[in-house]
């Protein structure tokens, strides 16, 4: 039944499979790239090609789901991710880029076509489920960051064995979805005060202020995973405590996706975006000037990361007139930002290198928070009357 807990339940496990596949990797790179014989550099691929994957299918995701209809396209979707994973284990270079890509495509389709259901099948609740998807998807990543290793190393079972069983949450998925797939599509209003006009997002300033929220937000997420661990090791902090700060960077951000729909009914959402900006510049200037409370800062960082990517994925369920305008808008939105936001991890890492120091890149990273709050204060400009 549309609209159901049923409905949110299969929203929370797809979403548990959006990024489990790239977490897991992360632990075990090492083995991997020694067993496959990569360089550092070509490892390194291993994890920005899904990110890529992200912003270059983005639009092509959002033409699948107008299409073929969205439960049909996340279905393939979910097992595309499956046998991207299974791919991705088979013990070759070859094998782990091209498992990489058929993964990256899957998640790219779930990234893109779930905004759409949750503005179809929960109009009356988009703030709250997409909360609630935005937890999953940080959850599950930090389930496989935390459980693959112990599989892989402790348990003896290898990196291949560790890596592929998480194909098997994308498989239940599939499955559990399988029924929607055979389902009617369902008709779609749209509503007179969409802010993004069905048919001219690419033309929309209100749509290209979003796709600037979605990238910057996403550019200081994955500037700080990619490079937090090794900002806090230069600092004399040691390897293992150093990643513990990363797992709670990622699990705190559980608690600020859930946050932005209880705080958004109290407040705009152009004020809570400026909070979201807010958070992160407390958290950097604390690197800056007293990095041992990094504890502190990480659990900041980690509560604005949540909240932004839960805002940015709310902003295009709202501001969408109906579903199919949502499939254009999360298309264009997540293609803008994850383009934008994959550069993030090579430019701080070479300021690193030509400044000798983190504080040109943390400065760096403060400028992008003061854009994302201009972006912030454009996305929540009051609602206009959709032209057709």
């Amino acid at each position: 039944m549309r609209g159901s807990w049923a409905g949110v339940a299969r929203i929370v496990l797809v979403a548990a499979n959006l990024r489990a596949a790239i977490a897991a990797l992360a632990p075990v790179l090492p083995q991997v790239r020694d067993d496959l014989g990569l360089t550092r550099g070509t490892a390194g691929l291993l994890t920005t090609v899904p990110v890529l994957c992200f912003g270059l299918l983005a639009p092509a995701a959002g033409m699948l789901g107008r299409r073929f209809g969205s439960d049909r396209v996340l279905f393939a979707g979910l097992l595309a991710i499956a046998v991207g994973v299974a791919v991705r284990s088979q013990g070759t270079a070859y094998a782990a880029f091209a498992g990489t890509v058929v993964l990256g495509l899957g998640i790219t389709v779930g990234n893109v076509v779930v905004p759409p259901v949750v503005k179809r099948d929960f109009p009356a609740h988009t703030g709250a489920v997409t909360s609630a998807y935005t937890a999953s998807l940080t959850g599950g990543a930090a389930v496989a960051a935390a459980a693959t290793a112990p599989l892989a190393l402790s348990a003896g079972l290898g990196w291949r064995i560790g890596l592929l069983v998480w194909a098997l949450p994308a498989l239940v998925a599939a499955a559990v979805w399988l029924p929607r797939r055979r389902a009617l599509p369902a008709p779609e209003l749209v509503e007179e005060t969409a802010q993004v006009p069905h048919g001219r997002v690419w033309r929309s300033g209100v749509a290209w202020a979003i796709a600037a929220f979605m990238a910057t937000q996403s550019l200081l997420f994955y500037a700080m995973t990619a490079w937090l661990p090794a900002l806090l090791q230069d600092g004399g902090v040691g390897a293992e405590p150093a990643g513990i700060a990363l797992s709670e960077f990622s699990l705190v951000g559980i608690a600020g996706s859930l946050a932005v729909p209880f705080v958004g009914r109290r407040v705009p959402h152009r004020v809570l975006g400026v909070a979201v900006a807010g958070l992160w510049c407390v958290s950097l200037v604390g690197l800056l000037t007293a990095r041992g409370a990094y504890p502190v800062w990480t659990t900041v960082s980690g509560l604005a990361q949540g909240a932004g990517i839960a805002l940015a994925l709310t902003f295009v369920v709202d501001r969408a007139g109906s579903a199919r305008t949502a499939h254009s808008l999360s298309g264009m939105v997540q293609g803008v930002g994850y383009v934008f936001a994959a550069t993030g991890p090579f430019v701080l890492g070479s300021l690193r290198d030509a400044a000798g120091s983190w504080s040109a890149p943390l400065w760096a990273l403060l400028a992008v928070t003061l854009c994302l709050s201009v972006f912030a204060v454009l996305t929540g400009r009051p609602p206009e009357r959709a032209r057709r």
